[in-house]
């Protein structure tokens, strides 16, 4: 199982790492950040702390790095609070509303989709 670590680097931080890297996934967060996904914590981990790289890890589940859930955060706080709904359909469309609402107040666009799928309800 893989270490999950985020890593903050200046520009000469990168190029080492960039030379030492052993990771099989990485995905750019922030500006000079990178989430890196590991094979194995090893020996690379003690030779970047003293190479001044500040390491850290994240918990398996990190709200804050996911984007969506800021928005759900915004959507149940502004849209939804004080509400409550006779149903999962009524839910539903309290949520597109919420989301519709604020884009417009964000001034930018949403669209709708519908992914189809292949289970019948029960």
């Amino acid at each position: 199982m893989g270490a999950r670590l985020r890593v903050f680097l200046t520009r000469e931080q990168d190029k080492t790492l960039f030379n030492l890297r052993t990771a099989d996934v990485s995905q750019k967060v922030k500006d000079r950040a990178e989430v890196i996904r590991l094979n194995s914590q090893g020996w690379y981990v003690e030779k970047w702390k003293s190479m001044g790289l500040y390491i850290f890890c994240l918990p398996k589940y990190c709200s804050e790095m996911n984007p969506i859930e800021l928005e759900w955060q915004h959507l149940k706080k502004d849209e939804l609070s004080g509400q409550t709904f006779e149903d999962e359909l009524d839910l539903a469309y309290a949520v597109i509303n919420g989301i519709q609402a604020r884009a417009e107040r964000g001034n930018y666009t949403t669209q709708r989709m519908k992914f189809h799928s292949e289970q019948q309800p029960s």
